[in-house]
């Protein structure tokens, strides 16, 4: 198999991990419209599937690391690749927290912010795997819009809605999947600049 078979491959694998990822929330966006086919239940198969790219990912960049030179593109994809895998994986169980948010909240407004969040974090993951198939910086701008969306979301969430346990697991779920999607956005621009950004020290 040649190098650009096995790289592309493992673009593949990523892409598949976030598209996982989505169908995760996706779920969860279902149960906060209280469909009751959708189940913690099937989030959680999807946590499986992300763990067994996972171990797929890692395995490929083990072989493919010592057939690249340092300085090349393909190196440089090669690195993205596995900073942005981690970050996915890192929230695979981010979904499993929101949807015990659906089975567990009966507040309709906490749930609509909810529901917000979850549409605005998928919509951004998707621009995020188009961006990293075909590096654009449109759609890092794009995402961005929608992460500074989502935080207005949870800045309503975190005023309008009473304080409790199920709140705060909320939150954090949250929070740290903005991080995740932010950081994966300085690896989709190091891809194709060869330099590192933090997005959030470039909004004007």
């Amino acid at each position: 198999m040649n190098l650009e078979t096995r790289t592309e491959r493992l673009t593949n694998n990523v892409v598949c991990i976030c598209e996982t990822v989505c169908n995760q929330h996706e779920i969860c966006i279902q149960m906060l419209e209280g469909k009751e086919y959708q189940t913690l239940y099937k989030v959680m198969k999807k946590e499986q599937r992300i763990t067994r790219v996972g171990e797929v990912i890692d395995r490929q960049i083990m072989e493919l690391t010592p057939m690249l030179n340092p300085t090349s593109a393909d190196r440089r994809r090669l690195l993205a690749s596995s900073h942005i895998a981690y970050e996915l994986i890192h929230i695979k169980d981010n979904a499993r927290t929101v949807a015990d948010f659906a089975n567990r909240c009966t507040d309709a407004a906490a749930r609509q912010y909810a529901w917000e969040m979850e549409t605005l974090l998928v919509d951004a993951l998707r621009d995020a795997a188009a961006a990293y198939q075909k590096p654009s910086a449109q759609l890092l701008d794009d995402i961005e819009e929608l992460l500074l969306k989502t935080e207005e979301q949870l800045a309503g969430f975190r005023e309008n809605v009473p304080s409790s346990e199920l709140k705060q697991s909320l939150i954090e779920s949250v929070a740290l999947t903005l991080q995740c999607i932010r950081r994966i956005c300085e690896q989709i621009n190091y891809l194709y600049t060869g330099t590192t950004m933090d997005r959030q020290e470039t909004r004007s």
